[in-house]
């Protein structure tokens, strides 16, 4: 549709055998989803991200429009440790009754490639030692079994789709697209994200947020 919005980036609409329908049984709400979110007041531009969706280069992609990206990266090489410990302290969340006339960027993953990205982290982050070594399908098993306690693992299976979510969303961007796509919302809304560009080191940080 004209926001980019997919039904099929919902995240329990495929693979209903292999159980990825789990990873809907964790879903935070919308106030949660703004206190997530990285956002420039002066140009009324928000990001929103998921844990696991390519979010350390979203986020990279928002700090560089706001002028923060090269701070952030001296500060720390990995993204969020710069968002938790210094732009989320001194931030201010716009009202949502204020954010109709703010441009609000989703980004979203292929569900396919997050659920693997998430078995991978939760592997090599051993939040559960004992767990460490289980297959895929095992992992899948856990989380639909509610099985999984730790809280870091928990927070990397939320579901992308947040109920009520598309009433904020100006434009959803799927990351796989790459720049080309990215140009087109760029010239659309005024916007200068830039995703060509960026890495992210998000693998090679153990516990990472």
């Amino acid at each position: 549709c004209e926001n980019g919005f997919d039904d099929k980036y919902l995240d329990c609409n495929k693979l209903q055998n292999l159980k990825l329908e789990s990873f809907n049984k964790w879903k935070i709400s919308i106030d949660g989803m703004f206190f997530a979110s990285v956002h420039d007041n002066k140009q009324k531009v928000m990001l929103l991200w998921t844990p696991r969706a390519a979010c350390s280069i979203a986020c990279q992609m928002m700090f560089e429009t706001m002028g923060l990206l090269e701070e952030a990266l001296t500060y720390n090489p990995f993204i969020h440790c710069y968002r938790a410990d210094i732009y989320n302290k001194n931030r201010v969340i716009p009202p949502k009754e204020e954010l109709s006339s703010w441009f609000i960027l989703k980004t979203i993953v292929n569900p396919y490639r997050r659920a693997v990205s998430s078995y991978h982290h939760y592997c090599i982050n051993q939040y559960e030692p004992e767990y460490m070594n289980i297959s895929f399908y095992e992992y899948l098993m856990r989380i639909d079994q509610n099985l999984i306690k730790d809280c870091n693992a928990i927070q990397h299976c939320y579901a992308q789709y947040i109920l009520g979510e598309e009433s904020y969303v100006t434009r959803y961007y799927k990351m796989e697209f790459g720049q080309s796509k990215l140009d087109e919302i760029n010239t659309h809304y005024g916007t200068k994200f830039r995703i060509d560009d960026k890495k992210s080191v998000h693998h090679a940080v153990k516990d990472a947020s």
